[in-house]
């Protein structure tokens, strides 16, 4: 049998070393978008979107509709720009479900029809309770799903009724603080969360409820970790939590990760809007056929 080592003439090592160098090259290239987010912006190619919109914009919509249940194999969203406006493609290997693709273009015409308003459209904060409405009817099924978790947990537990423990959690840490400025927050923090988890405790079980009952809770519950994040003056409990050095357990935990989740729809809701305001973006986001998602799907080989 030949030597494999007599396989390698001079011209194939020399490729294979090349190849070996342009693949180093590729990996010095950041992957995590924060690291080029905020980097010189490539040439201008006749769009009316910036870069950094269009990159936030992509990141958005993919954050709603990859972390849904329904949409379990989407792979990518990406943005277009076409003589009818904004063109939003999702990807994936399987057809994404129609409710998801019905609730993602409820998301954008909702937002589509506040641009087309104009100086006469409603106040900011209306339309903005209205779009968080329609973010959560379209993340639903993953809402459902993590409170039917919390059911299930509950009825093996050996003390009953399960809560969130995020008031519990913060005040274990109040009691850490020491400054007087810190505990006035985590006062009012706790004021909120304790909302938040009574509202929580009553969606155990809410797939058994009627349809109106199922949307009023769930969007109590936004409300209220919206309120829980912005009461810390960051876009994050989180990263608000790791910031004061409180240990992984605390910060890190379901209950943070769940009020940092739906904050998260609230904050896309917030930069569509932004989005939807920008003059320079009139006649991108007013168009017919606005921002319309479709699926654009191959099939694996």
């Amino acid at each position: 049998m030949a030597s494999i080592s007599g396989c390698w003439t001079p011209s194939l090592l020399g490729e294979f070393h090349k190849t070996v160098e342009q693949l180093q090259a590729l990996t010095d290239t950041p992957a995590k978008p924060s690291s080029y987010r905020d980097g010189p912006p490539p040439p201008s190619d006749g769009h009316l979107l910036s870069f950094g919109d269009e990159l936030q914009l992509a990141d958005d919509l993919a954050f709603l509709v990859q972390d849904n249940r329904d949409s379990k194999n989407v792979s990518a969203v990406t943005i277009q720009e076409t003589s009818d406006g904004i063109l939003v493609i999702v990807s994936g290997n399987s057809t994404p479900m129609a409710a998801v693709m019905t609730g993602l273009q409820d998301v954008l015409s909702t937002t589509s029809g506040y641009a087309v308003l104009g100086d006469q459209r409603e106040n900011r904060p209306a339309f903005l309770r209205s779009l968080l409405r329609k973010v959560v009817d379209l993340r639903k099924p993953r809402i459902l799903h993590q409170t039917q978790d919390r059911t299930r947990r509950k009825s093996r537990s050996r003390h009953g009724v399960e809560t969130s423990r995020l008031p519990q959690l913060l005040h274990s840490v109040l009691q850490q603080q020491s400054a007087a400025a810190e505990q006035h927050m985590f006062i009012d923090m706790l004021t909120r969360a304790e909302a938040f988890d009574w509202t929580l405790q009553q969606s155990y079980g809410l797939e058994t409820e009627s349809p109106e009952t199922i949307d009023q809770v769930l969007h109590d519950l936004a409300a209220h970790c919206v309120d829980s994040v912005t009461s810390t003056g960051s876009s994050s409990l989180g990263e608000y939590l790791k910031s004061l050095a409180i240990p992984p357990d605390f910060s890190e935990s379901p209950a943070v990760r769940q009020v940092d989740e739906l904050a998260r729809c609230s904050l896309g809701c917030t930069r569509l809007a932004n989005l939807a305001e920008n003059p320079e973006y009139g006649c991108l986001v007013r168009a017919g056929q606005t921002l319309a998602p479709r699926s654009a799907i191959h099939p694996r080989s």
